[in-house]
């Protein structure tokens, strides 16, 4: 005689409290750390921090972190600022044994290996110069503003509607800050319970002896309640957008000459909510031309550079 089936009983509709819901997932962003050791990108280059072009004053800004993802990137040599041009490959995940080059990489005929574990330029002493890899491990944070920050750290928080519309922008870490945000998502896991999308984390480039900089994260406070449908929301858009592509590879393109520097910006983002940029068109995989003579340039007259830009509003 076939078994009885069991019976299907409603799923409970009682509201998890915010607390247990936060320590979940705050355990679980640490657990990703313990595995691990048209968008816009804050620039961090030669240890300022910047957004589109304006310092931030003191070098540190107050910030939600909504998403976080491990990124690995190789551009076939040594990196190069000054020649901004797309790594090679790149791959994006939240567990290193598992993560594998973004299909951009495959359809560009440019992927390095069938996963990142096997990828000869993902061994300790294959970079150009040191100990290294070739390949760049590093994490990708997804940030939106929490309000304005003083020098001595005190911060204004925005309201929660506010915060529902801000520009979610981007900070790439480099590869020695790597492990302090690491400590820090574990720390924020053991003495708060929460993950980093529930406190108010600032961010602070200072100097440093070996690697000219660090980038270093420190608790400003806990949300409260009354940020927690905000949070939460801009927490799923950013886990949906953040593993954006890089451009296909194509060949490095010179640096322009750059332009005055804008004055310090005292804010954070514009209050704008940022969209998806386009999923890119795979390039052909590039193929050796046999090489041509080369013409004499005509001289060009340079361009007059822009005007310096007033203080800041944001």
């Amino acid at each position: 005689m076939p078994k009885k089936p069991e019976p299907v009983r409603p799923a409970s509709t009682a509201l998890v409290p915010w607390d247990e819901e936060l320590a979940s997932a705050a355990q679980s962003a640490a657990a990703m750390q313990q595995s691990s050791g048209g968008a816009q990108f804050f620039s961090t280059r030669s240890g300022i921090l910047s957004f589109d072009g304006a310092p931030f004053e003191d070098n540190q800004m107050a910030t939600v972190v909504v998403a976080e993802r491990l990124e690995n990137v190789y551009y076939g040599g040594e990196y190069d600022e000054n020649n901004k041009t797309s790594p090679l490959c790149f791959a994006f995940g939240t567990d290193p044994a598992t993560m594998a080059p973004h299909q951009v990489c495959v359809d560009a005929g440019t992927a390095q290996a069938e996963s990142c574990k096997v990828c000869p330029h993902n061994q300790w002493g294959t970079a150009a110069k040191g100990k290294g890899k070739a390949c760049r491990n590093t994490q990708r944070l997804a940030l939106i503003p929490a309000g304005d920050m003083a020098a001595d750290g005190r911060v204004e928080l925005t309201d929660p509607e506010t915060m529902r519309e801000a520009a979610i922008a981007y900070l790439k870490l480099p590869v020695t800050s790597v492990k302090g945000w690491g400590a820090y998502v574990r720390q924020l896991n053991a003495t708060l319970h929460r993950p980093p999308y529930a406190v108010v984390t600032r961010v602070k480039l200072t100097p440093h002896p070996k690697n000219q900089f660090q980038v270093l994260f420190s608790t400003v406070e806990k949300l409260a309640e009354e940020y927690r449908d905000t949070v939460t929301q801009r927490h799923n858009e950013a886990e949906e957008l953040i593993e954006f592509p890089y451009q296909p590879w194509s060949e490095p393109v010179e640096a322009a000459e750059p332009a005055p520097a804008p004055e310090p910006r005292r804010g954070n983002l514009p209050v704008q909510r940022a969209t998806p940029p386009p999923a890119p068109t795979p390039a052909p995989r590039p193929v050796a031309r046999p090489a041509a003579p080369v013409a004499a340039p005509r001289p060009v007259a340079r361009p007059a550079l822009p005007a310096k830009k007033g203080p800041s509003k944001y």
